[in-house]
C-alpha cells in the first residue's frame, strides 16, 4: 500500500504548515490526515486523525477517522502531554493543558497498526505590537 502523510498542525490561530502532496496516480491515494490546531485560548486542544482513500475504480475520495492511536504532544524537547480519543479519531488534550506564546511543540503518533508518524517542531508566535487603530 502508498502510505504518504499530509500533516496540517499549527501551534497558532493562524500560524501553521500544510506538506503538499503530488499524486502520481490519483486512484491509488491512501494517506493520513492530520487537522489540529492548538492554541493558548481556554478551549480544548483537538487533533483530528483521517485515512483519505481513493476507491482504486472510479477515484472518488473518501475518509475513514483513526482509531485506536497513541498520540503525545511533545512541549520544549521536555514535556510530554497525552492526548485522548474522545470520539472516532479525535484526539484531545488534558483540560489543563494550555500551549503558551513562545514554547515549542510537536505532534508524535503511532497508528494502530503501528506506523508513527512524527512532525516538525512548530513554535507558537507571539502577537505583533498593534500599530495603529
Amino acid at each position: 500500500l502508498l502510505f504518504r502523510v499530509v500533516s496540517l498542525m499549527s501551534v497558532a490561530v493562524l500560524a501553521g504548515c500544510v506538506d503538499v502532496l503530488t499524486l502520481d496516480r490519483p486512484g491509488t491515494v491512501n494517506v493520513v490526515v492530520v487537522d489540529g490546531t492548538l492554541t493558548n485560548l481556554p478551549e480544548p486542544q483537538v487533533i483530528r486523525l483521517n485515512r483519505s482513500r481513493a476507491d482504486p475504480l472510479t477515484g472518488r475520495f473518501g475518509t475513514l477517522p483513526l482509531r485506536g492511536a497513541v498520540m503525545t504532544v511533545l512541549v520544549d524537547d521536555a514535556q510530554t502531554v497525552p492526548f485522548r480519543e474522545t470520539l472516532p479519531g479525535q484526539y484531545e488534550g488534558p483540560a489543563d493543558f494550555r500551549p503558551a506564546l513562545g514554547h515549542r511543540y510537536q505532534l508524535q503518533f503511532t497508528l494502530a497498526g503501528g506506523e508513527r508518524y512524527v512532525s516538525d517542531v512548530e513554535t507558537m508566535p507571539t502577537a505583533p505590537p498593534v500599530q495603529a487603530v
